[in-house]
């Protein structure tokens, strides 16, 4: 008998150290620097499956270009704090097939490869994106939206250039490689 109160003790003492943040509230700690996620948060999880409706390949066109973008989920644990997040991975070709760019083959650990900041209130999901050329402004917050029909997928990235060396980069700032309005992307 008494093993068994000792165990139900240590069950619910580790169950009060070991909190689960659902994905859907973390925005409101991230979103304010000052508090940041608690201390006694062990897990930032997607308990509702709201994460589920991004993972799969996508494609759509813009600018004469297409753009395959492949989503896939993913459990970091790089600050203590597991996370379920999503990473992307595109290949963008031009009218006649020839690729531009293609980041479809790195491993996760990889700066380039698209990786998360938060769902937010909203609902759209959050991925900070990082092109070959990020010394020279390649970069930026991309958004992705999923349509109410789970078949579309809405993506834009908003460009977050500071000051450009120009030393590293004699040419100035790179060209923006990825969409600076919504495009939709169709699910394969």
């Amino acid at each position: 008998m008494k093993d068994i109160i000792l165990i139900l003790i240590t069950l619910f003492t580790l169950s009060c150290k070991a909190q689960i943040l659902p994905i859907e509230n973390a925005h409101i700690y991230i979103k304010n620097p000052d508090v940041g996620i608690p201390e006694n948060i062990t897990y930032v999880k997607d308990v509702n499956h709201l994460l589920d409706k991004y993972i799969g390949a996508w494609i759509g066109t813009y600018d004469d270009k297409t753009i395959e973008f492949r989503v896939v989920s993913y459990v970091d644990n790089s600050n203590g704090t597991l996370w379920d997040e999503l990473l992307a991975r595109y290949k963008i070709t031009d009218a006649v097939g020839n690729i531009i760019v293609d980041t479809t083959s790195l491993g996760n650990e990889n700066e380039l490869v698209c990786f998360s900041e938060y769902l937010d209130e909203t609902g759209t999901y959050m991925m900070y994106y990082l092109g070959y050329e990020h010394i020279c402004g390649q970069q930026g917050y991309m958004y992705l939206d999923v349509g109410n029909t789970l078949n579309t997928l809405r993506l834009m990235v908003y460009p977050n250039v500071d000051i450009i060396d120009l030393e590293e980069c004699p040419n100035g700032e790179a060209e923006q490689i990825m969409p600076r309005h919504f495009i939709t992307l169709n699910k394969q």
